[in-house]
């Protein structure tokens, strides 16, 4: 999801659809900034490990603003020594996509899930460079996503 729809979940946890195991994002969940488009209404599939720590997520304080989030990664990347450079607010999201390619989840599914118009936007990460080991590690960790 993007951030700002983390943050409207937040705020609306009525939009967890538990018995269906999606999370239902009305157009105004995603929209942006006055003057950019506004995405349609799409859902979310919950993961399994997801699943159990919404109430959690529900529970503790909202997210914290979009910029007050980037210079948390930026600091947690030097913290565990893997550099802050081309850290952005946007990297958790551009690497659940990354991962998804890896796992050879289908690009329409991977567009569909992230509320992207076009498979041609998908293109970067598709380009992705991991290990053998990175991608035995995602495979493991997304197991779940593709059933």
């Amino acid at each position: 999801m993007r951030y700002v729809e983390v943050q409207r979940l937040h705020q609306h946890p009525e939009y967890v659809l538990q018995a269906r195991g999606y999370i239902d994002l009305p157009f105004d969940a995603a929209r942006k900034k006055r003057g950019k488009r506004t995405p349609p209404q799409r859902q979310v599939p919950v993961p399994q490990q997801l699943a159990g720590e919404l109430p959690y997520f529900f529970r503790n304080p909202a997210p914290p603003t979009i910029q007050v989030w980037g210079k948390n990664l930026k600091r947690w990347a030097e913290q565990a020594g893997i550099g802050s450079e081309g850290v952005s607010p946007k990297s958790t999201r551009k690497t659940i996509e990354s991962w998804m390619i890896v796992i050879d989840m289908p690009i329409n599914k991977v567009c569909l899930r992230q509320g992207h118009d076009s498979v041609t936007s998908m293109g970067y990460y598709q380009n992705m460079a991991f290990t053998y080991d990175e991608i035995a590690e995602i495979k493991r960790r997304l197991a779940s996503w593709t059933a």
